[in-house]
């Protein structure tokens, strides 16, 4: 006898047992259930009206009532179930019917574990044996929600059918889904605030100051980048340290009341603290915050301490630079100055602040922006210029011969090029930068000259030299500028027509130099 779930069109044919035999089935489902028995048989004898059934449904929140074909023939609940009026719907519906597709094929497999000889028995003995506990899930009538009950499952004798004892799970449900909810939430929180340290300390890595944050009620360092670590000395293994161990402030004062009385205008401020490590006096700049009701203090630090008697690498650098006699001066990749030692002004008579000015480096070259270019070009491909023979106008429009050196410092936006002007000497030979020596006169050229002895006068035969050394500072001109005929003609001094005339006089017109 099969107790599979069926179709609704599977009509059931039990007959209805006898009232007293229903009682003596709950009384024993009841002991089942760990209960006393809910009526006395000869009181519930007496009052036939009254249903067994019913009263069951008090002790438990559903009840139903399966016979052998699967079709519900009781559906009864507790008066304060929550969905009590779709339990009153499932009555006289199949149980496959009611139930989600992962529930259908549970309860099957419940049913075909029950043992055939058990059932048998328990008819022959008339008591109703239980089968353990199941939990389903029942669709509401749009199919838009899901009722979670679990069942006590117990066989009737008399039509092989099922009683199925429920409690409804949707409360355990509800606070199951709110601790899943609240787990995701602490997760995501979780992950929010490691993705904020991860900021928060790269932050503090890229800063160039020492900086550190600090607990405005017991002067407790919190959190340090590494160039503070390294100016106060604080071992890694170090923590829960006390500011004012490292830290003094003006006079006797200490350094969480200095930071404290520098922060209490405006939230912000600036001071001076005393890094007890370097025995030295350095700014400070102090904000003050409040998150969750905590006062923390953000302190950087302005200025890097040299170490004690020795002048920093920076200091003699740029005074080097200051007394030096040879004209230095920076400029960004637009050519503009934005820094220059004195000797550099004396040079190209500024007298001005050269950096607020906006000042090109092409104002003062001869060729103007063109040569700028040819200089910039060559700095780019051999990484330097060295001595670059020229001559600069002076802002009052006076020539000077000058010999340029200049390199490319830094990378990317940041880029700067340093350049010196040295004033030439006459005796200097005029070079160009990266440009191989040129040979004078091929050998077969000087061979046609030496010819030309004797049979030709001294001054035809300068003439016909001249077309050659002409050929020669064309050729170079348009090494120089990477065969820009535009550049070479201002390198020569010729108009960009007179070129092209020589150009193609001398074969040079397609041909790449």
């Amino acid at each position: 006898m099969s107790h599979q779930l069926r179709n609704k069109d599977q009509q059931p044919t039990s007959l209805r047992p006898s009232f007293g035999e229903e009682v003596d089935e709950v009384n024993a489902m009841a002991r089942n259930l760990g209960g006393r028995e809910v009526f006395d048989v000869n009181k519930a004898l007496e009052n036939l009206r009254a249903d067994p059934w019913s009263m069951l449904s008090e002790i438990s929140d559903i009840i139903l009532v399966v016979d052998k074909h699967g079709m519900v023939t009781r559906s009864m609940c507790h008066q304060d179930l929550a969905f009590a009026d779709v339990v009153a719907q499932w009555h006289g519906h199949c149980l496959a019917e009611i139930l989600t597709p992962e529930s259908r094929v549970k309860f099957d497999a419940k049913i075909a574990k029950i043992p055939h000889v058990a059932k048998q028995n328990d008819a022959a003995t008339g008591m109703s044996s239980t089968f353990g506990n199941i939990e389903l899930n029942h669709l509401s009538p749009s199919n838009s929600q899901e009722y979670p009950v679990q069942y006590s499952l117990h066989f009737l004798k008399h039509d092989h059918g099922f009683a199925l004892f429920g409690r409804d799970l949707s409360i355990v449900s509800s606070i199951q889904k709110q601790l899943v909810d609240a787990h995701l939430s602490l997760e995501q929180e979780r992950e929010q605030q490691e993705q904020f340290l991860a900021k928060q300390h790269l932050i503090m890595e890229s800063l160039l100051e020492p900086a550190f944050f600090v607990d405005a009620s017991n002067g407790q360092l919190l959190e340090y980048n590494q160039k503070a670590a390294k100016l106060f000395n604080i071992p890694s293994t170090l923590s829960a340290l006390d500011i004012n161990t490292f830290l003094g402030g003006i006079g006797s004062k200490h350094a969480l009341a200095q930071l404290l009385e520098a922060s209490s205008g405006k939230g912000t401020g600036q001071t001076e603290l005393a890094v007890k490590t370097k025995h030295q006096m350095m700014p400070a700049e102090v904000n003050i915050f409040r998150t969750a009701g905590k006062r923390t203090l953000f302190v950087k630090l302005l200025s890097n301490i040299p170490e004690p008697g020795q002048e920093s690498k920076n200091a003699q650098l740029r005074s080097f630079v200051d007394k030096l006699p040879d004209g230095v001066a920076f400029f960004n990749r637009e050519g503009m100055v934005t820094s220059c030692n004195d000797a550099f002004l004396d040079l190209t008579g500024i007298g001005h602040d050269i950096a607020k000015a906006n000042f090109s480096v092409a104002n003062i070259l001869s060729r103007g922006q063109v040569e700028l270019n040819i200089l910039l070009d060559q700095a780019a491909k051999s990484g330097a210029v060295s001595s670059y023979a020229t001559n600069i106008r002076t802002v009052y429009g006076a020539q000077r011969d000058v010999l340029i050196s200049m390199v490319p410092l830094g990378s990317g936006k940041n880029r700067l090029m340093g350049l010196v002007l040295r004033t030439n000497d006459p005796t200097a030979k005029t070079t160009w930068p990266n440009v191989p020596p040129q040979q004078d006169v091929s050998e077969d050229e000087m061979q046609t000259m030496i010819g030309l002895v004797g049979n030709m006068a001294l001054k035809d035969i300068v003439a016909k030299s001249a077309d050659v050394i002409e050929k020669v500072c064309i050729e170079a001109a348009l090494k120089m500028t990477n065969n820009n005929r535009m550049a070479a003609s201002e390198l020569l001094g010729l108009s960009r027509q007179s070129l092209y005339v020589k150009l193609r006089k001398f074969g040079l017109l397609n041909r790449e130099v």
